[in-house]
């Protein structure tokens, strides 16, 4: 479930008021191969209407939501109670093993829709987070508490060329004090100065070895994608793409198709970037 944000899209900050076809395709894809993000504390940027997010903390230990925008994190709050989820951590507790090298593990295919992220992705996480640990229950993350709305401004982080002095709301705890085993993404970059930010995010916010997954519009339908896989190459990121299968495809109208031309979900893209491991 989630409650629309009545908010006039009138510039950059603005883009979360609605839900991007993005979204829901890797939302899709993540509920077909749960073992990803299973045991691993997740970030999700840019996150808007919390769609992503929501599915992703319902397999993960830990899921952290983040926006810059004050109205949108107050709306990323109420659509995560409306899911069941508290807005607050408690300890994670894991009833079973699930391995990184479960069958599929490490063998992430995009458009074949087989299981994995990308060679070697799956296996990275594992690494970051000393193993998948899941439990049986962890589709109960919502209600267990395991997830949070909370600001972070890519501008503010180390590397930017233009720094902001914007400080996080009061009532909103800053995400970039976090490090996180995955960083996932949909639609969130409309220029070249959004791709670097997102760099910037992974070499910040991922522990070493740690992987993101984002699934964004192709660049004739949103402008500065085809930056995207550069920037993160130099973040010092391992970058794989490809064009997500027909089966994860959403159609339709609605906000998205009307402000995109619609049209475009069987060919939106998934980057898997994957941080190197720390040195010995």
């Amino acid at each position: 479930m989630a409650q629309r944000l009545h908010m006039r899209m009138t510039s950059h900050d603005d883009v979360g008021a609605v839900l991007w076809p993005a979204a829901a395709v890797l939302s899709r894809w993540l509920v077909a191969h749960p073992q990803v993000l299973s045991g691993r504390d997740v970030l999700e940027i840019g996150a808007g209407m919390g769609l992503t997010g929501i599915v992703a903390a319902g397999q993960a230990r830990r899921a952290v939501l983040s926006d810059f925008n004050w109205a949108v994190l107050c709306n990323l709050r109420r659509n995560i109670a409306l899911n069941g989820g508290e807005l607050c951590f408690e300890p994670a507790v894991a009833t079973s093993k699930e391995g990184a090298e479960d069958e599929g593990a490490g063998q992430v295919d995009a458009s074949s829709g087989d299981a994995g992220v990308g060679d070697g992705a799956t296996r990275s996480g594992a690494a970051a987070s000393g193993g998948a640990e899941g439990s049986a229950g962890r589709s109960n993350a919502l209600r267990d508490g395991l997830v949070d709305a909370q600001w972070l401004d890519w501008d503010a982080l180390p590397g930017s060329e233009s720094p902001r002095t914007a400080s996080c709301p009061a009532d909103f705890d800053d995400a970039s004090s976090g490090r996180f085993d995955a960083v996932i993404a949909t639609d969130m970059v409309i220029s070249l100065s959004d791709c670097r930010g997102v760099a910037r995010v992974c070499a910040t916010c991922l522990r070493a070895g740690g992987f993101a997954v984002f699934a964004v519009a192709p660049p004739d339908v949103r402008f500065g994608t085809e930056h995207l896989g550069p920037a993160l190459e130099a973040a010092g990121l391992a970058v794989t793409k490809q064009t997500v299968a027909p089966r994860f495809a959403v159609s339709g109208g609605g906000e998205a198709a009307a402000a995109t031309g619609g049209g475009y979900e069987a060919r939106i893209v998934m980057y898997c970037a994957v941080k190197p491991p720390a040195e010995a």
